[in-house]
């Protein structure tokens, strides 16, 4: 009789842990998600240096050099569906200059400002950058033109605290 009762005992933890563990991996990456946005919002300035410094060295655009970038306070969350990855989409405005001697120079598009989306990735607890941004999209244009690989999480607003 014992063996029965051990059994069932058995049976019921093991119908426990099946009924919940989808709800309690759910609140694990609900949580999970939450400490990232929070860290983004901490590192967000390194980030920004970060993403400029690889972009400008990329040497993309050919013939422009990056000058300067303006930042949207607005940041959207996604997961790649196809990696599982939590991405962070920001809308920029790029500003380009023309290196000399190059096919651009006389162009006078060439300073045009450009808009696009920096794209930041969540690996190891880290938030990294490396200087990929899809220019002529902003973040809500680049989800809709791939919202079968984009789940979006959330959106989140740069905090604009006054320090006096």
């Amino acid at each position: 009789m014992a063996l029965y009762a051990a059994l069932g005992v058995i049976l019921l933890i093991v119908l426990g842990i099946w009924l919940f563990w989808r709800p309690i991996m759910n609140l694990w990456q609900d949580v999970q998600i939450e400490k990232a946005k929070e860290l983004f919002s901490l590192e967000r300035e390194r980030l920004e240096a970060r993403f400029f410094d690889q972009a400008a060295q990329s040497g993309k655009p050919r013939g422009l050099r990056w000058k300067s970038i303006e930042w949207n306070d607005d940041v959207v969350f996604v997961r790649d569906r196809e990696t599982g990855d939590l991405l962070a989409l920001v809308g920029v405005t790029v500003y380009f200059e023309p290196i000399e001697g190059e096919a651009l120079e006389d162009n006078p598009n060439a300073t045009t400002p450009r808009d696009a989306t920096a794209v930041f990735q969540f690996t190891r607890r880290n938030w990294a950058s490396t200087g990929r941004v899809l220019f002529n999209m902003d973040p809500q244009l680049m989800i809709h033109r791939y919202r079968d690989r984009f789940e979006v999480l959330a959106a989140h607003q740069r905090n604009h605290e006054s320090l006096a």
